[in-house]
């Protein structure tokens, strides 16, 4: 399932990447198919024969897995940004509405995203899963209704809850420097290395918590990228020094 789920991560990105000329449409189909992907098993994003869970890491004679809870949270992070990222695009083109709208079942799709993002919050330890109150709140402003699964109503209301917590904190337009250390906060949230052995809940709260004022598709991907190439080697000069 992981392979999937990072095959359709790659099939957005090539949408993406085309900026103004990106095909909204084709990037909401690759959106919609990553949200009845993830409900469609969610135990196999989170265990199944622990898929996602573990980075396989190959050298010449010896391949290494590494315990990878900590990517897992960065997956889930970069899944709600590709989402975010196409609720953006569909906004430009007066597509993100109830009715007239080409797209039918945006509340569906949206509901299917909130519960596959329930089911992540003891991995999301520093608010990885936090794009899910911006996208209520995105819905809530354009008038898009979240419906269409049991249980979303109780979601969106503990979401809500969550939002009201912080909101008073968060109010007010920000300063450039602010901005900027927002875009750096979104940058140092990929940068962290998976723990091997043993995942502990101290090892999961260690680290940048993540700040949802921005997001930036093309950004992240490339912090995770630079991420993993540095998990690899380093992996490997630690083989090449025992």
């Amino acid at each position: 399932m992981c392979l999937l789920i990072l095959g359709q991560l790659l099939a957005f990105a090539k949408e993406e990447k085309k900026k103004k000329n990106s095909d909204v449409l084709a990037m909401w189909s690759v959106v919609e198919s990553m949200a009845l992907t993830l409900n469609g098993d969610l135990m196999a994003f989170h265990s199944s024969s622990r898929s996602c869970l573990l980075t396989s890491i190959y050298t010449d004679s010896l391949q290494l897995v590494i315990d990878d809870a900590e990517g897992n949270a960065k997956r889930v992070m970069l899944i709600g940004t590709a989402l975010l990222a196409t609720i953006d695009a569909l906004i430009k083109k007066d597509l993100f509405k109830n009715g007239n709208s080409e797209i039918r079942n945006i509340g569906l799709v949206l509901s299917h995203f909130l519960r596959f993002v329930a089911e992540t919050s003891e991995t999301c330890r520093l608010n990885e899963d936090g794009w899910k109150a911006e996208v209520v709140k995105k819905a809530d402003e354009h008038g898009v209704t979240i419906q269409g699964l049991s249980g979303v109503d109780e979601l969106i209301e503990s979401i809500y809850e969550g939002v009201n917590d912080s909101e008073s904190e968060e109010s007010g337009q920000r300063t450039a420097s602010q901005v900027v250390d927002e875009l750096m906060n979104m940058t140092t949230c990929y940068k962290s290395e998976p723990m091997c052995g043993t995942v502990t809940v101290e090892m999961l709260t260690r680290g940048t918590r993540r700040s949802w004022q921005n997001w930036d598709w093309a950004m992240e991907v490339g912090a995770l990228i630079l991420r993993l190439w540095g998990v690899v080697w380093t992996r490997k000069l630690t083989i090449a020094l025992a």
